[in-house]
């Protein structure tokens, strides 16, 4: 789960930041994962994007449910 906690995380700052935001090598490449992140994205809007263990947590657990 931890690989999609990355991904999410991942396409979350290509939408919000930057296009070319580093994918992880394994991370999952399904189109829900992008649905996921812009549901966090309406949810949380850009308050997720700093890169530490709290926001993985939430973007990971989310993307589970």
């Amino acid at each position: 789960m931890t690989n999609l906690g990355k991904s999410i995380y991942a396409r979350m700052n290509q939408l919000l930041l930057d296009p070319n935001f580093p994918f992880p090598e394994e991370g999952y490449h399904g189109e829900y994962v992008i649905s996921i992140a812009q549901e966090i994205i309406e949810k949380y809007q850009n308050s997720l994007v700093e890169n530490n263990e709290t926001n993985l947590e939430i973007i990971r657990k989310y993307g589970e449910e």
